[in-house]
C-alpha cells in the first residue's frame, strides 16, 4: 500500500488496489477556479485552482489542487491556470500548447483551430485576419473554460458538483510533498 493517506484515497476509488495500476486509470477531467476556498483531496486548505481528474474505468470524480496534481500525475495544470487567466485579461495573447492541446482533446476546437493555433502560437505579428481568428478562438477557449459541469456559463468560476464527493471523507490526509497536512 502506498504510504501517504492520498494515495490510499484515490486507490478507493480507483478499481486497481495497488498505486502504478490505479494511477492510470485516472485522467484530467477540468480545471476551474473556486468562488470559494475548497479542500484538496490530501487535506490542505485553502486551494481556489481545483483540478478535478476523473476515473476512465468507473468514472469516479476527485478534487485535487495543482501541488498534488503537478507532484502525483505530473499534469501542466499551473501553467494552464496560468495561461487561460493571461488570455482572459487580454484577448491578444496567446494561451500555451498545454491549453491548445487540451481544448483539442475535450472537442472545444476542431482540428482546423488547433493547426491554425499552433502555426501562430508564438508569432508576433499576425495579420488583421489572424488576429480576429485568433481572437474568436480565444474567446471560444474563455467560454468553455467558463461552463459548469451542467454547462451553464459560470463566468471564470466553474463548479464542480458530484453527489457522491462527501467532503468530510476526505479529512486528514497527508502529502508531504506538498509539505503540508490538515489538522482537525
Amino acid at each position: 500500500m502506498p504510504k501517504y493517506n492520498l494515495f490510499n484515497r484515490i486507490i478507493e476509488n480507483s478499481k486497481a488496489n495497488k498505486w502504478q495500476e490505479a494511477k492510470k486509470e485516472w485522467v484530467l477531467d477540468h480545471i476551474y477556479d473556486a468562488k470559494e476556498a475548497q479542500e484538496c483531496l490530501c487535506g490542505h486548505y485553502p486551494i481556489i485552482e481545483i483540478c478535478v481528474i476523473r476515473n476512465k474505468i468507473n468514472n469516479e470524480h476527485l478534487m485535487l489542487g495543482n501541488c498534488c496534481i503537478k507532484r502525483i500525475f505530473n499534469m501542466p495544470t499551473k501553467r494552464m491556470f496560468v495561461s487561460i487567466k493571461k488570455v482572459a485579461a487580454d484577448m491578444q495573447k496567446s494561451v500555451n500548447k498545454d491549453v491548445i492541446e487540451y481544448a483539442h482533446r475535450k472537442t472545444w476546437l476542431n482540428d482546423w483551430e488547433l493547426s491554425f493555433y499552433i502555426n501562430i502560437w508564438r508569432k508576433r505579428k499576425l495579420s488583421e485576419k489572424q488576429m480576429n481568428t485568433k481572437i474568436k478562438i480565444n474567446r471560444k477557449l474563455i467560454n468553455e473554460f467558463s461552463k459548469g459541469s451542467e454547462g451553464k456559463l459560470l463566468g471564470l468560476f466553474p463548479y464542480f458538483h458530484n453527489d457522491a464527493y462527501d467532503k468530510q471523507h476526505y479529512r486528514n490526509a497527508e502529502h508531504p510533498a506538498c509539505q503540508h497536512s490538515s489538522t482537525e
